[in-house]
């Protein structure tokens, strides 16, 4: 296909969960780009879906990197076997709790995040196998993640001006901007310093 100017669509629909690669390259080239991405739905995994960690590690992938409050967290849960799994949502104590059934490696779930999960949350999951499952030796895998949550209102945005060049022994005037009533630190510090600390 031919890519023109920014970039040109390529409509995809994935037949069935899994994980996929896109390659580009020139026609010709043995060099090629590539991005890998996750495509999962509910309840339509199978044991070749995904490449799961036969090490005793539950793999947790978000949907996002960042998150803000009210918004739904996708998550995908992959584990070296089928059973229960317990999914903790934890700050410095255990926020909230569940029990997901684990069914050909995989489950999903939806966590909406709120204020209260300010500035991150982990997501702890313990999978517990089938006492049928023999397939593989461990008994129980474990996994946690760290998800960040951002809350635009509690960010201040401070502007700065000053002189783009000085001397010493003159006075300088230099202009804050930012949200009113903020408390401000300014620090002013000397260039030579600045090298010698990196």
């Amino acid at each position: 296909m031919n890519i023109k100017g920014s970039g040109t669509a390529l409509p995809f629909v994935p037949v069935e969960s899994g994980e996929y690669e896109v390659r580009i390259m020139a026609p010709g080239s043995e060099n090629y780009v590539s991005r890998t991405f996750y495509a999962y739905g509910w309840g339509d995994t199978d044991y070749s879906s995904f490449e799961v960690s036969r090490e005793g590690e539950v793999t947790i992938t978000p949907d996002k990197t960042l998150y803000t409050a009210g918004e739904n967290a996708k998550l995908l849960l992959k584990a070296p076997f089928d059973g229960q799994l317990l999914v903790a949502i934890e700050q410095d104590n255990v926020l909230t709790y569940k029990f997901l059934e684990l069914k050909n490696k995989s489950a999903s779930m939806e966590l909406t995040v709120s204020k209260d999960h300010l500035p991150n949350i982990y997501i702890d999951a313990t999978a517990f196998r089938k006492s049928v499952d023999m397939s593989i030796p461990l008994t129980v895998a474990h996994g946690v993640i760290s998800l960040k949550v951002d809350d635009a209102s509690a960010k201040l945005n401070v502007a700065i001006s000053a002189p783009e060049k000085s001397r010493s022994g003159i006075k300088q005037t230099f202009t804050i901007k930012t949200a009113p009533d903020a408390e401000i630190t300014i620090a002013v510090v000397d260039e030579g310093i600045l090298q010698i600390t990196d």
